[in-house]
């Protein structure tokens, strides 16, 4: 049986579907930038092999998972999902531009974007509804709702943590404008947050038996170098705010529930060895906390904060927070799943 893994987020942006063979570990992956739908998502598991487990997937809003899972289910197909608890994507400006912009790669790109003719072209793109990519200003509704955290350049981190909109008028620009100019200017994606996502279909998907909690961010920390730029709060705070907000506080999932998908659902689903639940044979993975406490208290206006109530952490039996504190300690490794090829 194929297994597909996908993170649903309720809208698509450019991904990679995965499936991986429950036999042999085959990986196969289609990368593209757009997917009309969630069931032509999953028609393109059996594209090619690979060698890494990597997963990353948005599914369209609005789609009844659950009767395309049972759908393709019947074929033979094993569907999971990962989810992260904030009603706002991130990623870069250039998923507001139609994809072939970076045919060739970002030099190729900056020549086209300081090109003028090429500039109305992809002007005109960006303003036209189209059904051929996934543009993400347009999904986010408008710029107001586009929020820019991340530049390289010293000349642009100012406009850290503005809106799109706030951002053109600061430059005296059309918004399609400065989502070309400051990705020129800056010479990056620039990292961006778009609000496109339903508080109410997080809470819909959230409680499916087969969808896991992932942060879809990498490790932060509230110092230098990270805080040069902003972020998404999921990097600090999605899985206290499963148990916090969504546990505790709005009581949409039950604890016992909310734990699996945190551990065990997810450690099964990457098929890794000895991990994922307490009992002996097991690596000895331990988080303890406080139910009473525990929550996110990052925001997107303030996302550097670290959430509160993890008492103590062991990473393979060696304990790496005590009181919540860090120890000194750093006994963790590389996991891998069946798909590794030595």
């Amino acid at each position: 049986m194929k297994h597909v893994f996908l993170i649903v987020l309720l809208f698509f942006v450019p991904a990679v579907a995965l499936a991986a063979d429950s036999k042999d570990g085959t990986i196969v992956e289609r990368e593209t930038y757009q997917f009309p739908s969630y069931e032509k998502a999953l028609q393109t598991t059996k594209i090619r092999d690979i060698t890494s487990k990597e997963e990353y997937e948005r599914a369209v809003r609005d789609t009844n998972f659950e009767f395309q899972r049972l759908k393709y289910m019947s074929d033979g197909l094993k569907v999971t999902a990962d989810i992260y608890t904030y009603p706002a994507g991130a990623t870069g400006l250039y998923a507001s531009m139609p994809p072939w912009v970076l045919d060739g790669g970002y030099d190729a790109a900056y020549k086209r974007l300081a090109d003028p003719e090429m500039h109305k072209k992809i002007a005109a793109a960006i303003r036209t509804p189209s059904d051929d990519w996934e543009n993400l200003y347009r999904a986010s509704g408008s710029a107001d709702r586009v929020l820019l955290v991340g530049f390289k350049s010293d000349k642009l981190k100012p406009l850290t943590g503005k809106t799109l909109a706030q951002a053109a008028k600061i430059r005296g620009e059309d918004p399609v404008d400065t989502i070309m100019n400051l990705v020129l200017e800056d010479r990056s994606r620039v990292d961006t947050v778009y609000f496109m996502m339903s508080e109410e279909n997080i809470r819909k998907e959230i409680v499916l038996p087969w969808v896991s909690f992932g942060s879809d961010a990498a490790s932060m920390a509230p110092e230098l170098p990270f805080t040069k730029s902003s972020a998404h709060p999921r990097a600090y705070g999605n899985f206290a705010r499963a148990l916090g907000k969504y546990v505790r506080d709005d009581k949409v999932l039950t604890m016992p529930d909310a734990i699996r998908k945190l551990s065990g659902l997810p450690a099964t689903n990457l098929e890794l060895d000895r991990r994922g639940f307490l009992k002996e044979g097991m690596f000895a993975d331990v988080v303890v906390f406080d139910p009473a406490t525990i929550a996110d208290h990052a925001t997107f206006e303030s996302p550097h904060q670290y959430a509160v109530g993890v008492r103590h952490v062991f990473v393979n039996g060696s304990q790496v927070i005590k009181d919540g504190e860090h120890t000194g300690r750093k006994p963790g490794r590389a996991l891998w799943g069946p798909g590794k090829t030595r």
